[in-house]
């Protein structure tokens, strides 16, 4: 016998377990710094769709009213409220 009276399959099954829980915290952590950073695909507030939007203002595709409406837009959607 083990430790306090349990077999060692239970011991492994726990063992196992506490190992899963381990990597998906880590991943979980991984993500979540991932999106706070902006370096997800739908990040932080002003993310990719920002950065686009920004550089099509500084091409001349677009005027300034134009990228303030398309900002505000981009800055509702992004709203964790919503």
């Amino acid at each position: 016998m083990w430790g306090w009276g349990a077999s060692s399959a239970v011991w492994i099954v726990e063992l196992v377990l506490v190992g899963l829980a381990a990597a998906g915290g880590a991943a979980a952590a991984v993500l979540t710094v991932a999106r706070r950073a902006g370096t997800w695909a739908d990040g932080a507030r002003g993310g990719r769709a920002r950065s686009i939007l920004d550089e099509r203002l500084a091409a001349g595709e677009i005027e300034a009213d134009e990228y303030e409406r398309l900002r505000a837009v981009l800055e509702d959607e992004a709203r964790p409220d919503r």
